[in-house]
């Protein structure tokens, strides 16, 4: 059972938090924090879609009335993709989650199949680091910010940076809480024109509507009935 455990950041992700359990614990090897955290030194300090959860909730059990569906939709990138699977594959990819062995959650979210490419860094918007240093004494990983396709913060409306974390460490059982060694701001960087610029800002905020809104899976036909349904709508205007 865990003796404490950091209250999350809004919309931090559950690899952060564990990042900062690790600095507060004085633990030495990060083999310690996760067998602390999960009872188990073979758990993967995973990003996106992590599994092994319902360990760590029990370890919360006595400090913390937090659930395991709290930290599913609200700390992991579950929200946004779970509305492109289906029920059965959604169903699968909890089931996983909350499993000690989550080695085909990846497979079942499509993200193994997709093309769309994925961050090889962490990410961080130079303007919330300042406003987490200010409001919370420390930086933290937002997860939104990781989302693929996401490339600005549509909060303050610019350009996401990379920091120097991998996220898919050298260490594949460590986990690293974001600092400003390890959060470089580069000054006056801007990658897209104004145009690209708005675009983007308009889809970094659909997508934060949507892993906020908790939308439930479909199947394939109901996407192709809202595809058929839009060229329809276009064809009459």
């Amino acid at each position: 059972m865990l003796s404490f455990f950091p209250n999350p950041y809004p919309d931090e992700l559950l690899y952060s938090l564990i990042s900062r359990y690790h600095i507060r614990s004085g633990n030495i090897s990060p083999k310690i924090t996760i067998q602390e955290i999960f009872n188990s030194q073979t758990s993967v300090a995973t990003a996106d879609l992590p599994s092994n959860l319902n360990a760590l909730v029990k370890n919360l059990k006595y400090i913390s009335n937090i659930q395991v569906n709290d930290l599913m939709y609200k700390h992991t990138l579950l929200p946004f993709y779970k509305p492109f699977i289906s029920p059965e594959r959604a169903t699968q990819l909890i089931k996983s989650m909350k499993a000690e062995n989550g080695g085909n959650i990846h497979t079942r979210a499509g993200i193994m199949a997709s093309s769309v490419t994925v961050p090889r860094y962490f990410r961080f918007c130079p303007k919330c680091l300042e406003e987490d240093l200010e409001n919370y004494g420390e930086p933290y990983w937002h997860r939104l910010h990781q989302i693929p396709g996401v490339l600005v913060c549509p909060k303050h409306e610019v350009d996401l940076q990379n920091s120097t974390v991998p996220l898919q460490g050298f260490n594949k059982h460590e986990y690293y809480a974001a600092s400003l060694d390890n959060c470089p701001i580069i000054s006056n960087q801007k990658i897209y024109s104004d145009d690209t610029q708005q675009r983007l800002c308009v889809l970094a905020k659909d997508v934060e509507w949507l892993i906020n809104n908790h939308l439930p899976s479909q199947d394939v036909d109901w996407f192709s009935r809202q595809y058929k349904s839009l060229l329809i709508v276009k064809a009459l205007a």
